[in-house]
C-alpha cells in the first residue's frame, strides 16, 4: 500500500496551471500518484459560478474567502497610495474570481519569449497549437455584430476541455460603440472526472520546500505536516506566492535570505525582481440619451432564482457590455522616453502586433441618476517599470511585500498619458453620446492627465515574471525553458511567474498553455 504522505509528484497550487499539470500527469497511462495542494478552500456554494455576476463578484463580500486581497507598499509615483492586488484563493485560483476574459497573446510576444529562452517550444507557431488544444470555441455571435468580430476558424480550438464563447446577450448601445470604434480607426475544466491516483487537499498552505542537499524531496505545510515526492515537486502558486515559497525555502537573492536568517539552498539573484504588472486608469462620463436598460432589484432577484432553479436566464451568461480593443500609438518611436529604452525593448514595442494599450469601452446603467454611463479602462500593455516581490518575515503566514513601482519608468508615464488622450478624443469625437467631462479629470493639458493617472491608476490583475524563465547565462533567470529551477534538482515552477515577456492578453488562457507545456515536458521526461 502506498504511503499516505509519499507521492510521485506534488503540485503546489490548484490555480489554472497547477490544475492542468496535476490532471494531465494523473491521467497518463502509467497513473502516477499525484498530490495537488491548495492553500484555499474548496468550491463550496455557487456564487462565483454565476456568469452574470462575474463582472463584479471579485470585489464583493461573497468573494472574501476566495480572494487574498493583497496590498502593495505605498507607491512613490502615486503619492504614497497603496494598491489592492486581488488574487484567487481556492480551487481554480484566480479563475474563480476573474471576469471571464479569454484571448491569446500575440505572435510577437511568443516569438520574443522563444528567443529569450532559446527554445522554439515557446514560439507562436508552437504555442498557438497549444492554445487550440486547451479550448473549444462556441461562436454564437449575433448576426448584427459579425462585421466587428472576426475569428479564423482554423486558429481556434474545437476539442479542448475549456469551453469558451462570445456572449449570447449583448448590452444595448454596444453596437453603437463598435461602429464608432470602426469609424475612428479601429478595425476548472481539468478537474472534472478526477482519477483515484490524483489526491487533492485544500486548506493546505505550504510553508517551504523540503530538500536533501540540492534535491527537492517534498514540502512542509504551515501545520507542520510533510509530504514527499519521489520524482518532482512543481510550484504553481502564482506570480506573487510562487516566489514567496521559494524564498522561504532558501532560494533567491542572498541578501534577502540573510535579512530573514533563512539558510541558503540556492542563490538566485533574479528571483522576485522581475515583477511586471499591467496597470490602468478608468475613464467614465455620463451619456445622453440613456442607452442602458433600467434594471431593478426585483429583476435581479428573479433572475438569480431562475439561475438557481434551472441554470437559465440573464444570469446564465456574462452579457457583452464591453468591446475590447488593442491599439498602437503611431508616433511611439518619436517619444524621447521610447528612445531611452534598451534596444531589445524597443524592437518588441515597434513590431506590428505589439499593442501599446487596451481599452474596453462599455455602456452601463448609472444607479445614482437613473441614466447611463460610458466607461472604459485604459490599460498599459508593456510596462517598462519593474516591481519586486520580497518577504515580510520568515513567517509563512505573513503576506509578501509587493512593490509595484507603477510609473517609475518615464516611458510608462508617457504612454499612459498619450493613450488616455487618444481615448478621450474617441469619446468626444465619435458617435459616443457623451455629456460633461471625464469624472475626476480637471483639465486637458498633459500635466492634468498625468496627475489624473497618478490619482487613479490601479492594477489590471495580470502580474507576471517574478520567477523569470531564461537561458542559463542570464543572471536574471530563475528557471530554464523546461521550468526547472536553476541550481537545484527535482523542482520546477510553472505558472505566470515564469513569463519573461509581458503578455498583452488577458492571461488566463496563457496560464492554461503554461500548464499544458509543463505537463508535456514532465510526461516526456518520465516516459509517462
Amino acid at each position: 500500500m502506498a504511503s499516505e504522505s509519499t507521492f510521485d509528484f506534488i503540485v503546489v497550487g490548484a490555480g489554472t496551471a497547477g490544475c492542468v499539470i496535476a490532471s494531465r500527469l494523473a491521467k497518463t497511462s502509467s497513473a502516477p500518484r499525484v498530490l495537488l495542494l491548495e492553500a484555499g478552500e474548496g468550491s463550496d456554494g455557487l456564487a462565483h459560478m454565476v456568469p452574470g455576476q462575474r463582472g463584479t463578484f471579485w470585489c464583493s463580500d461573497a468573494a472574501d474567502k476566495l480572494n487574498y486581497r493583497y496590498k502593495s507598499v505605498p507607491e512613490a509615483e502615486l503619492g504614497g497610495r497603496e494598491i489592492q492586488i486581488d488574487r484567487g484563493r481556492g480551487l481554480g485560483g484566480s479563475t474563480a474570481i476573474n471576469i471571464l476574459g479569454w484571448d491569446y497573446s500575440s505572435r510577437e510576444e511568443m516569438d520574443e519569449w522563444a528567443r529569450q529562452v532559446g527554445d522554439v517550444t515557446w514560439s507562436w507557431a508552437k504555442t498557438k497549437e497549444v492554445f487550440k488544444q486547451v479550448e473549444t470555441l462556441h461562436d454564437d455571435t449575433p448576426a448584427e455584430f459579425h462585421e466587428y468580430i472576426y475569428s479564423e476558424p482554423e486558429s481556434r480550438g474545437t476539442g479542448g476541455p475549456v469551453h469558451v464563447s462570445l456572449p449570447s446577450t449583448w448590452a444595448p448601445g454596444l453596437e453603437l460603440l463598435l461602429s464608432a470604434a470602426k469609424e475612428y480607426g479601429a478595425d476548472s475544466s481539468y478537474l472534472s472526472d478526477i482519477p483515484p491516483n490524483l489526491i487533492i487537499k485544500t486548506e493546505s498552505p505550504v510553508a517551504r520546500i523540503l530538500f536533501d542537499g540540492k534535491k527537492a524531496i517534498g514540502v512542509e505545510l504551515t501545520s507542520g505536516k510533510q509530504y514527499f515526492a519521489t520524482r518532482e515537486t512543481i510550484i504553481s502558486a502564482g506570480a506573487i506566492d510562487s516566489p514567496k515559497i521559494l524564498l522561504l525555502s532558501g532560494i533567491g537573492p542572498q541578501d534577502e535570505l540573510a535579512s530573514h536568517s533563512i539558510p541558503v539552498t540556492s542563490v538566485l539573484p533574479g528571483l522576485g525582481n522581475n515583477f511586471k504588472d499591467k496597470c490602468m486608469v478608468y475613464l467614465k462620463a455620463h451619456l445622453q440619451p440613456s442607452t442602458a436598460p433600467s434594471i431593478s432589484m426585483s429583476d435581479m432577484a428573479r433572475w438569480q432564482q431562475q439561475w438557481e432553479e434551472d441554470r437559465t436566464g440573464p444570469m446564465g451568461v456574462e452579457p457583452c457590455r464591453i468591446a475590447t480593443g488593442y491599439f498602437k500609438l503611431d508616433n511611439l518611436e518619436t517619444f524621447t522616453e521610447f528612445q531611452q529604452l534598451d534596444e531589445q525593448a524597443k524592437q518588441l514595442l515597434v513590431r506590428p502586433r505589439t499593442p501599446a494599450y487596451e481599452t474596453a469601452p462599455g455602456i452601463f446603467a448609472d444607479p445614482t441618476t437613473g441614466g447611463s454611463l460610458f466607461g472604459t479602462p485604459v490599460i498599459l500593455m508593456h510596462p517598462q517599470s519593474t516591481g519586486k516581490i520580497s518577504l515580510r518575515s520568515s513567517d509563512p503566514a505573513a503576506a509578501p511585500v509587493i512593490q509595484l513601482n507603477y510609473l517609475q519608468n518615464p516611458y510608462d508615464r508617457r504612454v499612459l498619458v498619450e493613450s488616455t488622450k487618444k481615448v478621450i478624443d474617441f469619446i468626444y469625437n465619435s458617435k459616443v453620446p457623451a455629456v460633461g467631462p471625464i469624472v475626476g479629470l480637471t483639465g486637458k493639458a498633459d500635466e492634468d492627465i498625468l496627475q489624473f493617472v497618478r490619482n487613479c491608476v490601479s492594477t489590471a490583475w495580470h502580474p507576471q515574471g517574478t520567477v523569470k524563465m531564461g537561458k542559463l547565462d542570464d543572471d536574471t533567470a530563475c528557471v530554464g525553458s523546461d521550468f526547472r529551477v536553476i541550481g537545484v534538482k527535482n523542482l520546477r515552477v510553472a505558472d505566470l511567474s515564469v513569463v519573461p515577456v509581458t503578455l498583452s492578453n488577458h492571461t488566463q488562457a496563457s496560464a492554461y498553455v503554461i500548464g499544458e507545456i509543463a505537463a508535456q515536458k514532465l510526461i516526456s521526461a518520465y516516459g509517462l
